[in-house]
């Protein structure tokens, strides 16, 4: 439809009083709390390992600079980071052998 305003409402129960307007649509499969909340914990997953990765890389940068107390500064946010990244994934494995 050429006047058609489409757009995404997550968590929102409202929304659906408010969709009820004849030109305005959303999607109702991204209302699903459950998946929503899946994939944001993933994401942080991704996330933090990322940023442990990025902290280890300046952890090395700073070791061969000669900077060691930074380095190790840098290899405590790293592996903080990275347990963090794990306990995420190990929780989410956790609840799949649960389902």
């Amino acid at each position: 439809m050429p006047g058609e305003i489409n757009f995404t409402v997550k968590n929102l129960p409202i929304a659906d009083i408010f969709a009820e307007a004849g030109f305005l649509r959303y999607d109702k499969d991204t209302t699903d709390k459950e998946q929503f909340q899946e994939g944001n914990k993933m994401r942080h997953m991704y996330i933090r390992g990322i940023l442990a990765v990025i902290w280890l890389a300046a952890a090395v940068v700073s070791g061969v600079v000669g900077r060691f107390e930074m380095a190790l500064l840098y290899v405590v946010l790293g592996g903080v980071f990275f347990y963090s990244a794990y306990r995420v994934w190990k929780k989410e494995k956790d609840e799949e052998g649960d389902r």
